[in-house]
């Protein structure tokens, strides 16, 4: 599968950062987001986290060029995150500042089926927050988590997001 090489810095977030040919600098970041399942107390030991996908640097703002490549990149580095520990949980909360959320949800679906293996589940829901701003919002774990069932009912639950 064709993608960009990317590199792994690590640090607080868990970041990976990497370049497209059009010279725009993404970093990808897995941010320990134990609060979003704290009523888990026996399954939360750090293994959840928040999946970002921010633009470092586009020369061609306001537009984000098409590329065919981000895609499989993304999700090759999704992979590597996971590749120590299954039982990894993540979270994908779509931007809303621009409102844009829906079509960020869209153009994340289309890369998550595209590209993913079917060893990992991933189930959708929309929350608010406390003023009322919808976010899609995507729950992705793996399909041999043994604690699936009670992270997705308790995923399922969540109607608000507070920080």
């Amino acid at each position: 599968m064709k993608h960009y090489q990317f590199l792994y810095i690590g640090e607080k977030d868990n970041s990976y950062i990497f370049e497209t040919r059009k010279k725009v600098f993404y970093e990808i970041r897995f941010k320990n987001s134990d609060y979003i399942f704290e009523n888990l107390s026996d399954t939360n030991n750090g293994l959840f986290y928040e999946f970002v996908i921010d633009i470092l640097e586009n020369p061609h703002k306001p537009f984000i060029p098409a590329d065919e490549l981000i895609g499989p990149t993304i999700a090759l580095i999704f992979n590597d995150f996971y590749a120590n520990d299954h039982n990894l949980v993540t979270v994908y909360v779509c931007d809303s500042s621009d409102r844009k959320q829906d079509l960020r949800m869209k153009k994340f679906n289309q890369w998550f089926y595209k590209y993913q293996d079917t060893s990992f589940l991933k189930v959708d829901e929309i929350v608010t927050d406390n003023k009322n701003n919808r976010y899609p919002i995507s729950l992705i774990l793996k399909a041999t988590n043994p604690n699936r069932h009670k992270i997705i009912d308790t995923f399922l639950s969540i109607k608000h997001l507070t920080k």
